[in-house]
């Protein structure tokens, strides 16, 4: 695998999606630690705490507030970081297109701009960077 730069335009997007995924692992420890016995079991904690690990890591190197700037991020370190918050944050995107047509009349009422723009930029700034990790694959 190699190095891809990763466009200040995604940069945000990432950061989200790698919240959001620390988030979801963070959950995963706190299911585990109700199981009864859970205390003996540490493989219960390990891979949760991997992902954390591996999640923290990204975003220690892209930033976790700032004017987001191009990064160059090594797939071989942070591939599956990486593709996890493109999946979060397409996610997110999906479900919002599916009610902007709601939102945006809403918006439209209340005269503040549509979100829908905003979504297609970003569902791109994903694509372009997911295109990106496929060539290099």
């Amino acid at each position: 695998m190699s190095v891809i730069a990763v466009q200040a335009g995604a940069i945000g997007l990432l950061r989200e999606g790698l919240i959001d995924q620390i988030a979801l692992s963070a959950q995963q420890i706190a299911q585990a630690d109700e199981l009864a016995g859970s205390r003996e079991r540490p493989e219960l904690y390990r891979r949760p705490l991997r992902q954390i690990d591996a999640l923290r890591a990204l975003i220690e190197q892209i930033g976790w507030e700032g004017e987001p700037a191009e990064e160059a991020v090594d797939l071989a370190i942070h591939g599956w970081a990486l593709t996890q918050a493109i999946c979060s944050q397409a996610t997110a995107i999906a479900d919002m297109l599916a009610e902007v047509e709601h939102d945006d009349q809403t918006r439209r009422e209340q005269n503040l701009a549509p979100q829908l723009p905003n979504l297609l930029r970003d569902g791109m700034a994903l694509s372009d960077l997911a295109r990106e990790i496929l060539r290099e694959l």
